[in-house]
């Protein structure tokens, strides 16, 4: 053994100091990891179900479950909230009060807006075999889930088919936005499956109003030069209120041209807003071929936004000239949506989402050209993004369910899992079901 001096005095007296300044720093530490949470709010009701995963501290949720945390995922034992929509509703769980799509047959939430002065969004929903659909527009709080039917069909206490509002009742209905006048417009498929119409409803009463319907001659169809004026046929992937309350709708003919075209505000009237077409009167603005549908209408600051399905692709169209503008192409199958766009103005960016089969969210950027999937991190190019996205978002089956950015807070609203709205927090990755 090594001959080790006797320490003085003095070395003692600091080694104690020494460690009792360790001991200080460790207790400290264990303090500060049990208080740690993964909730902002300590007051939540689920609060005592915090993550202990650091990247989950790291980046708290402002919702009032921590999804992300395998265990409140869980089927058994886990937090309603966090699990898969259609698991909760095989349980006959209900997330905010009204008639909900749950337990009803072959049932949709598809496209709508968000009614940010009410705090609610709007959405198209149906239900039913094809024959006998049933449609419905419906509004979701946004601050507690709950669901109200503002017109259409829905199934009440026991099943039982009830219908609000008076006028021609819907069948499958796809979008729903808001009009210059105050009034609803839903755009739906009638049991005329190659019919597309456009109905007028009142926001207070829930009463319908046609007033534009394909292959019918009460309303005005734009028409090709031949001999027989043969209508041009449009199609259910696209719709849009104009800024002069007109509509914007796609056509997509093989013979007489793809593109898009408008409304008249009462239905009189059908022209060509940008087309390609052999047909001369048909034919209306420059840049990329527009191939398959042309679908996925937005209107952001006086321009359309639509996707193309062969190739894949989201154009600008500047309706006065008719003239394509490339934004970005899809070189694979999710590399960007094809069903549905928003514009985030906090983050500048464009939130592409909808593929049949699948499930795809995507971010793009403009100014850089960059993008990310929504169920991977943003990484260093979108740092606002810094989680994958978890919880009941984290599922294969958004399909044509549609997207939204919530009005007052960092959230995206989906249409997920066919029967429910879920919450997706971008600055934490984590989601909960918000209606179900």
């Amino acid at each position: 053994l090594a001959h080790t001096q006797k320490p003085t005095e003095e070395e003692e007296a600091a080694a104690e100091k020494k460690r009792g300044s360790r001991s200080e720093e460790e207790d400290g530490g264990k303090q500060m990891a049990a208080s740690a949470s993964s909730l902002k709010d300590p007051n939540s009701e689920y609060a005592d179900r915090s993550s202990p995963l650091k990247q989950h501290q790291e980046h708290p949720t402002a919702l009032p479950a921590d999804c992300r945390y395998f265990a409140n995922q869980a089927p058994a034992g886990g937090i309603l909230m966090c699990q898969r929509p259609q698991a909760v509703a095989k349980k006959g769980e209900h997330l905010g009060s009204g008639p909900s799509l749950a337990q009803v047959y072959n049932a949709h939430y598809s496209g709508g807006f968000v009614d940010v002065a009410a705090h609610r969004l709007i959405v198209a929903a149906y239900h039913g075999g094809s024959a006998e659909a049933r449609g419905a527009v419906v509004a979701v709080c946004l601050r507690t889930g709950d669901r109200t039917v503002i017109s259409g069909a829905y199934a009440g206490e026991g099943g039982k088919q009830l219908e609000r509002g008076a006028g021609p009742s819907f069948h499958h209905v796809i979008d729903v936005r808001a009009g210059t006048d105050g009034f609803l417009y839903a755009f739906s498929v009638p049991k005329e499956p190659t019919a597309q119409e456009i109905v007028r409803v009142c926001p207070e009463s829930g009463d319908r109003v046609l007033v534009w319907k394909s292959r019918d001659a009460r309303f005005g169809q734009l028409c090709a030069s031949d001999a027989k004026k043969t209508p041009v046929q449009t199609h259910s992937q696209g719709f849009a209120v104009a800024p002069d309350g007109g509509f914007y709708l796609g056509i997509a003919n093989p013979m007489t041209g793809r593109g898009l075209v408008h409304v008249s505000c009462d239905g009189s009237e059908v022209k060509p807003i940008s087309v390609n077409s052999n047909d001369a009167t048909l034919k209306r603005g420059e840049g990329p071929e527009i191939r398959g549908f042309l679908q996925g209408f937005t209107v952001h600051k006086d321009r359309v936004y639509a996707f193309t399905t062969q190739p894949k692709q989201f154009l600008e169209i500047d309706p006065s000239t008719g003239d394509r503008t490339l934004i970005v192409k899809g070189n694979a199958a999710g590399a960007i949506g094809e069903r549905w766009a928003v514009w985030d103005e906090d983050h500048k960016v464009w939130w592409t989402a909808g593929l049949l089969n699948s499930v795809t969210v995507v971010a793009f950027d403009p100014a850089t050209g960059k993008s990310f999937n929504a169920f991977k991190c943003g990484g260093p190019d979108f740092p606002w993004y810094p989680i994958a996205g978890h919880g009941p978002f984290q599922i294969n089956s958004l399909n044509y369910g549609g997207v939204w950015k919530h009005p007052t807070e960092d959230r995206l609203l989906l249409a997920h899992d066919s029967v429910a709205i879920v919450e997706l927090e971008l600055f934490s990755g984590n989601s909960r079901i918000l209606s179900l």
